[in-house]
C-alpha cells in the first residue's frame, strides 16, 4: 500500500449518516459529480447539483426526463440503479452512494426543487423535470472538522451559475 511505503498511516474514510459534520460539508454551495451506469456498464460522469437529506437517508438530484442520467437510473427498473455522488473541496471530499430510482410524481420533483433552491438558488423552469431519489448505501471521504474548517456557509458564497437540471 501506498501509505505503508511512504510511513504515513492511512485513515478510514468511512463516514457516518449521523456525523454532524456530513450535513454541514453538505450543505456548502459545491458542484457534485453524478456517476450513473451506462447500458454496457461503463460509467457515465456529470456536473450536477445536489442535496442530501440525512434524517431519510436520502439524496436527490432535479434533472430534465429525457437526460441521460434519468434514462440509466430509469433503465434499472424497481431495484434502482447505483449511482455515486462526489463533492469535494480542496483537499476535503465525501462520495455518497446510493441506489436511485426516478421519480415523476409533482410533489416529490416539488420538494427536490425547494430543497435544491435552499443550497444553490431557484431552478429555471422545466416542465420535463423528474428527480432521481437514492437511498444511501454507504458514505466515503475526509470531510473538514466543523470547529476547525467550517468552510463557507451557502448563503455566504457569491451566486454563480447554476448546473442545469
Amino acid at each position: 500500500m501506498a501509505g505503508e511505503l511512504s510511513g504515513r498511516r492511512r485513515r478510514p474514510h468511512g463516514i457516518d449518516l449521523a456525523d454532524p459534520r456530513l450535513e454541514a460539508f453538505w450543505t456548502r454551495r459545491l458542484l457534485c459529480s453524478l456517476t450513473t451506469l451506462r447500458p454496457d456498464g461503463t460509467p457515465h460522469v456529470v456536473p450536477v447539483g445536489a442535496t442530501l437529506d440525512v434524517p431519510a437517508g436520502l439524496v436527490r438530484v432535479i434533472t430534465s426526463g429525457d437526460s441521460r442520467k434519468a434514462r440509466h437510473v430509469e433503465r434499472a427498473g424497481a431495484d434502482g440503479s447505483r449511482i455515486v455522488l462526489c463533492q469535494f473541496d480542496g483537499r476535503h471530499w465525501c462520495s455518497i452512494e446510493a441506489r436511485a430510482q426516478v421519480s415523476t410524481d409533482p410533489e416529490a420533483v416539488a420538494d427536490a426543487e425547494q430543497r435544491y433552491a435552499r443550497r444553490y438558488r431557484t431552478p429555471r423552469p422545466n416542465p420535463s423535470r423528474v428527480v432521481l431519489i437514492g437511498r444511501i448505501t454507504k458514505i466515503l471521504g475526509t470531510i473538514p472538522d466543523l470547529e476547525v474548517d467550517p468552510g463557507p456557509a451557502a448563503g455566504d458564497v457569491e451566486p454563480g451559475p447554476a448546473p442545469r437540471g
